[in-house]
């Protein structure tokens, strides 16, 4: 469409709108208003409504990329023991035990629980372990780390709870 068809279409609105009788172009005076009332609440409520929905879109996906590294963490982890991970708890947490480092004690319970008992444990070998345990979904029920005499050693107890079946 041109600037001139544009022209001649305003030019005959204006001749129709001056042949309209005082009450018709009152009537669509008013109606124009309230239109424009409307597109100047509407707009802006829509406008509102669809920032609100991307800023909560945007807070998902940060929430999942706050994740990632935690996500990853445990795939690493898990992806260390391969198909091993499906072994009984005993010996996983047996497995889990000597792969970090840890020694000890491993004890499965009467409930099918598993208690871990070592000494002088290097302190980042434990948290490992706890880690490891988490990452194959191994839920810790107690855990009791106590200063020994040696810098940077603790003593370990943990109490494994049973897998579900």
């Amino acid at each position: 469409m041109t600037l001139a068809q544009i022209a001649e279409i305003a030019s005959a609105l204006r001749a129709r709108l001056e042949g309209l009788e005082e009450r018709d172009r009152r009537a669509l005076k008013w109606g124009g208003v309230i239109v424009a009332a409307f597109v100047v609440i509407a707009i802006p409520a829509l406008l509102a409504e669809r920032i609100s929905a991307s800023e909560q879109r945007i807070a998902r996906k940060q929430a999942l990329l706050a994740e990632l590294p935690y996500a990853l963490d445990r795939l690493r982890r898990t992806n260390r023991l391969g198909v091993e991970a499906a072994l009984p708890l005993g010996s996983l947490a047996r497995r889990l035990v000597d792969q970090t480092g840890v020694g000890g004690a491993v004890e499965v319970t009467a409930d099918g629980g598993v208690t871990i008992l070592a000494n002088g444990v290097p302190f980042d070998a434990a948290l490992e372990l706890l880690a490891d345990l988490a990452a194959n979904d191994i839920v810790t029920r107690r855990a009791r780390l106590s200063a020994t005499g040696a810098a940077g050693r603790v003593d370990l107890q943990l109490e494994l709870s049973p897998r579900a079946p």
